[in-house]
């Protein structure tokens, strides 16, 4: 309880230090307004050390998160200029995440100020520190030559990377890379190994595709059970594609392999696929367009 009451202490202050010292942010703030145990429970992730000295990491987090908050309209009304303001704040400081939706705004259609150039700063930025969403969002910009000179030798450098830690997308991604030989020697073993591993992460698109693998016999020997297998549980995440190709190679299964398909599925899952089938994607985060499929 006293650890969890000095959380919220140092959390508090921490705003509390950045209302004083940030007086240019946009009038329109109700930030003002709110009360101390409010801002505390808006979750506000500083760290524990002395509240009346918050260091520079622990305001651009708290920056962070307070841009948050005014982009999702979370505790405060829905407020584009505070939530770019305050993301700025904290990627000026070296924040990541901010800098990624730094250049995930620059990057916004609907956004007057959009700038593929900005972005791909941004990104960098974000990505020379490690973070893998940052190393992917920046390798697609290569492979689809948004703000910079179209490169997919570049763009599977930094898939490789983002794959590497495990992103499922770009692993996704980078098993297109391979199938179809762009910015490597094309390789249809690692494509369906970096498909796989997209796959078992439950990536709707990347079981989709294995399915079509399997069912033709690309790089592999030609499986009908791993086909009807892959297009369950590509179903199951929400591919509606899935569901008029898995009725048509069930037409052509026998009752034996649709029922060894359902089990292996079954047994991914943890649960009957016989249920109606949830209609999402796996990552709401990831607004970029996919571009890997066989």
């Amino acid at each position: 309880m006293k650890i969890a009451f000095r959380s919220c202490v140092a959390a508090t202050a921490a705003l509390a230090c950045l209302i004083q010292t940030n007086a240019g942010a946009p009038q329109s703030s109700p930030f003002h307004a709110r009360q101390p145990a409010d801002l505390a429970r808006a979750g506000y992730n500083t760290e524990r050390d002395d509240p009346k000295e918050p260091t520079r990491r622990q305001s651009a987090e708290a920056q962070y998160n307070l841009g948050s908050l005014y982009d999702r309209g979370w505790g405060v009304p829905q407020d584009d200029a505070q939530s770019l303001y305050w993301f700025r704040k904290a990627a000026d400081q070296g924040n990541a995440p901010a800098q990624i939706k730094l250049g995930d705004r620059y990057q916004d259609q609907n956004w007057a100020a959009r700038d593929d150039a900005q972005a791909v700063r941004w990104y960098r930025r974000a990505a020379d520190q490690g973070f893998a969403l940052a190393r992917y969002r920046l390798g697609l910009m290569y492979a689809t030559g948004r703000g910079v000179e179209q490169d997919f030798a570049q763009a599977a450098v930094w898939y490789q990377m983002a794959a590497d830690q495990g992103l499922a997308i770009a692993q996704f991604d980078l098993g297109y890379m391979y199938l179809k030989g762009r910015g490597l020697e094309q390789d249809l073993s690692q494509a369906i190994s970096w498909y796989r591993k997209a796959a078992d992460q439950g990536w709707g698109d990347a079981q989709y595709s294995l399915a079509l693998i399997y069912q033709k016999g690309r790089g592999v020997q030609q499986d009908f059970v791993q086909a009807l297998e892959w297009l369950i549980l590509a179903r199951a995440s929400g591919v509606s594609r899935a569901e008029p190709k898995l009725e048509a190679l069930a037409r052509h299964a026998t009752a034996t392999q649709l029922a060894e398909a359902r089990a292996l599925a079954d047994a991914k899952l943890g649960r009957a696929t016989r249920a109606s089938m949830p209609n999402v994607q796996t990552n709401p985060d990831l607004q970029f367009p996919l571009v890997g499929a066989p």
